[in-house]
């Protein structure tokens, strides 16, 4: 028997924000298996979790394929490693495959600071762009190119010009294995969607990853603190909170993503 935690991540109310799945100390170190695991659950991320060595050897998957780095993973595995005892000085430090993520937790809440600084990888055509989420050129917000930024999981972002565009856009199967599509409500409060096909994830209510990816997408913004709305369309709300540190020369130079955690349950499975 394997028993496991679930928590609804990225809100503070059970049965909202995007749920995960942790296994703590399990004994499970076959990859194949914690794919498999991971599929039978078909959660957006499941999480394996060892406490005996720090920082603590942390390993995510998709239903599809096995992450270096997540963020509603991160913060819900930070919150219940705090909640069950095994935090110093409210820090829990998760090495992950992107290298060692730093989270300070206080009660049910968690701060991250990414391992890595985003990066702009790729630009990305505003016809593929469009076209990866069922709208038009027309419907893309003109003062954002769509780009693909990197800061542990590559995000190809797109932003759109207004709610009703974001509420039609959906992933493309075949186009992009994913995206992130977001909209300006006012210069520090962004409402978003994000379809991963490509890694079994038709949409996702809450994705860590992809807001610390955005950091670098609004770099040029005057705000360094930013509040990302998502997964209002799913039934299950979701509220992200970036903040960003930049040099004098406007570059980043740290970038934190928070967020609330609950546990809602578990269970056990027959491996």
């Amino acid at each position: 028997m394997a028993d496991y935690y679930l928590l609804d991540v990225f809100t503070t109310e059970p049965f909202a924000g995007n749920p995960l799945a942790v296994f703590v100390d399990q004994d499970i170190t076959d990859d194949a298996l914690m794919q498999r695991i991971a599929r039978e659950l078909n959660l957006s991320e499941t999480v394996f979790v060892s406490t005996g060595t720090r920082p603590f050897p942390t390993r995510i998957f998709t239903p599809g394929n096995e992450l270096p780095f997540a963020g509603h993973p991160t913060v819900g595995t930070a919150v219940l490693l705090h909640n069950l005892g095994h935090s110093a000085d409210d820090a829990v430090v998760l090495a992950e495959a992107v290298g060692d993520v730093r989270v300070t937790v206080h009660d049910d809440t968690a701060e991250f600071t990414t391992a890595k600084l985003p990066a702009r990888t790729r630009d990305i055509d505003r016809g593929e762009a469009a076209a990866a989420i069922g709208v038009t050129i027309a419907d893309l917000d003109p003062a954002f190119e769509p780009a693909v930024w990197d800061c542990g999981v590559p995000w190809p972002i797109v932003a759109v010009r207004d709610a009703d565009v974001l509420a039609r856009a959906h992933g493309v199967p075949g186009a992009l294995d994913q995206v992130y599509v977001v909209v300006s409500e006012t210069p520090g409060r962004w409402r978003a969607r994000s379809f991963a096909p490509g890694f079994g994830i038709p949409e996702d209510p809450a994705t860590g990853s992809a807001v610390a990816a955005f950091a670098g997408f609004v770099a040029r913004l005057e705000p360094t603190e930013f509040t990302v709305v998502q997964g209002v369309e799913m039934g299950r709300p979701s509220e992200l909170r970036l903040t960003v540190a930049r040099d004098g020369a406007g570059a980043l130079t740290e970038v934190r993503v928070a967020g609330e955690a609950v546990v809602v349950g578990g269970g056990a499975l027959h491996v």
